[in-house]
C-alpha cells in the first residue's frame, strides 16, 4: 500500500517527469477498454475547450466533427487501389465528397473576429488570410475529388491513383487548424498549436483510427509533456480564464492521469532497470 501510495503521489507532483520504458504495463483489454475511450473523450473536450476559449469559432462546430470523420477516411483510403479495390475506394471517395461538401457549407458563415479580445489587428487580418487559404485548398480538394469519380463513371478504371489526392485532403484539414489556431486567444496558440500537432492529430491518427498500442506506449512521455504544458498554461499561470474553462481543463486532466495509472505498473516504476 505503501509503494502505491508513495507512486501516485510522484505521478500527480512531478506530472512532466519522464516515465521510463520498464514501467509501463498495459494488456490489450486496458488500451481498449479503458485508454482509448478516454483518449477519445478528451479530444472531443478539446473541441469544446476550443469553442469555449473562442466562441467566434462556434459557427465552424460541424467542421470539428467533419475533419476527424474526413481524417479517418483519408487515411484508410489506399494511395493506388488497382482491381477489385478500386469500387471499395470509390465509395471511400463518395462519403470523402459529402464530408467536403459539409465543409464547403459551413465555410460560407463569416467569421467575426472585430470584437475578440486577445487578438491584435495584424493577428486578426492574418487569420482572416488563413481562412480564405483554408477555404481555396477546401475548393481544390473538393474539384480533384469530383474529377476522379466522374472518371470512374466514364471510364470504368482499372487503377486509381490517389496520393496526390490524399495529401491534398491533408493540407485541407491542416489549413483549417492552423485557421483556428490562428484565430484563437492569442495568450495560450502556441500551446495550443502544439497540442494539436503532438498530441490530438497523432492520437486521433495512430490510436483512435489506426489502432497501434505500441504507438501509445512509445510516445507517452512526448504525450503527458503535450498535454501538461497546455493544462498548466490554461490553470496555472494567472491567465483569466472562465470556470467553465478551468471544469472542463480539470476534467481532461483526471482523464489523462486515470490513463497514466492504467499504463504505469507502479511496481516497475520504482525499481531499477
Amino acid at each position: 500500500m505503501k509503494v502505491l501510495t508513495l507512486f501516485f503521489v510522484m505521478l500527480m507532483s512531478f506530472e512532466l517527469f519522464a516515465y521510463p520504458a520498464h514501467s509501463l504495463d498495459m494488456t490489450d483489454y486496458e488500451y481498449r477498454r479503458y485508454v482509448r475511450p478516454q483518449l477519445k473523450s478528451i479530444l472531443q473536450d478539446y473541441q469544446s475547450l476550443l469553442l469555449l476559449l473562442n466562441p467566434e469559432l462556434k459557427p465552424l462546430q460541424k467542421t470539428f466533427s467533419d475533419t476527424k470523420e474526413i481524417l479517418k477516411k483519408n487515411t484508410l483510403l489506399k494511395d493506388n487501389c488497382i482491381g477489385t479495390q478500386v469500387q471499395s475506394c470509390t465509395q471511400n471517395l463518395k462519403e470523402i465528397q459529402k464530408l467536403l461538401f459539409s465543409m464547403a457549407n459551413t465555410a460560407e458563415v463569416k467569421i467575426e473576429l472585430t470584437k475578440k479580445e486577445y487578438l491584435s489587428i495584424e493577428e486578426k487580418i492574418s487569420a482572416q488570410n488563413m481562412y480564405s487559404q483554408y477555404k481555396n485548398q477546401l475548393l481544390m480538394s473538393q474539384t480533384e475529388v469530383d474529377n476522379i469519380l466522374l472518371e470512374t463513371q466514364l471510364t470504368n478504371p482499372k487503377k486509381l491513383f490517389l496520393k496526390v489526392l490524399k495529401n491534398n485532403i491533408t493540407q485541407t484539414i491542416n489549413r483549417f487548424y492552423l485557421f483556428t489556431t490562428q484565430a484563437s486567444d492569442n495568450r495560450f496558440r502556441s500551446e495550443l498549436n502544439s497540442y494539436w500537432s503532438n498530441f490530438a492529430l497523432p492520437v486521433h491518427k495512430f490510436i483512435l483510427i489506426k489502432d497501434e498500442k505500441e504507438y501509445f506506449l512509445k510516445n507517452i512521455n512526448e504525450l503527458n509533456i503535450r498535454w501538461n504544458t497546455l493544462n498548466v498554461r490554461l490553470t496555472k499561470r494567472n491567465k483569466k480564464v472562465s470556470k467553465q474553462i478551468k471544469t472542463l481543463v480539470n476534467i481532461m486532466h483526471n482523464r489523462w492521469n486515470n490513463i497514466l495509472k492504467v499504463s504505469l505498473n507502479p511496481m516497475k516504476y520504482i525499481k531499477s532497470p
